[in-house]
């Protein structure tokens, strides 16, 4: 794993770790509500040396293709810079079925912008499912599947059948690459516009 970008069709997808109801002082309450929140992702030392230990081990099995640690954003932040890649140049897209989260018990906008720290992985077709739960339960480390990287390059969230949010990954590279140039009118060559 040399990077957070996405790098296989078919291969899977999993969270390392729970969705708490952690988004006091997150990047979604802030927007959404202008507020802080009460529910501040709290510091557990032996669950994070537990989750590191777990990436540590998959890593060293040679499974993991690409890392990325939830945390501010939430997952779906998580989800949407491993589709872009570091540099914005992914083209491996993925499709989130919130019915993978319905053990967390949580309402959609808490499982997707919940801060507790966890990581999403992308393991190799190589591991085996059964070894993959062996590792996890070694850890003592909640393990959900997510499900399959797909080739075309979209980032969706559905309800079942049901559609939630879709982007593009060009949409998406878009407003990675450029961040703040439009709102203080730089241009592309790094100028001020005309």
């Amino acid at each position: 794993c040399r990077s957070i970008q996405f790098k296989e069709e078919g291969d899977g997808l999993y969270l390392l770790g729970d969705i708490l109801d952690e988004l006091g002082g997150s990047e979604y309450y802030r927007l959404v509500y202008g507020a802080s929140g009460a529910n501040v992702p709290k510091a557990d030392f032996l669950r994070d040396r537990r989750l590191i230990r777990t990436v540590v081990e998959m890593h060293s099995l040679g499974w993991v293709r690409a890392c990325h640690d939830v945390s501010q954003g939430g997952l779906l932040t998580a989800l949407a810079e491993m589709a872009l890649g570091g540099r914005g140049a992914g083209d491996v897209g993925f499709t989130l079925d919130l019915d993978a989260l319905a053990g967390f018990n949580l309402p959609p906008e808490k499982l997707l912008f919940s801060e507790t720290g966890c990581f999403v992985v992308e393991l190799s077709s190589e591991a085996s499912e059964r070894e993959i739960l062996g590792v996890c339960a070694r850890n003592r480390v909640t393990l959900t599947r997510l499900g399959e990287l797909k080739g075309r390059p979209k980032l969706e969230v559905v309800r079942g059948r049901t559609g939630v949010a879709a982007w593009d990954l060009a949409e998406l590279r878009e407003a990675y690459l450029s961040g703040c140039r439009p709102i203080f009118g730089v241009g592309e060559n790094g100028g001020d516009r005309a």
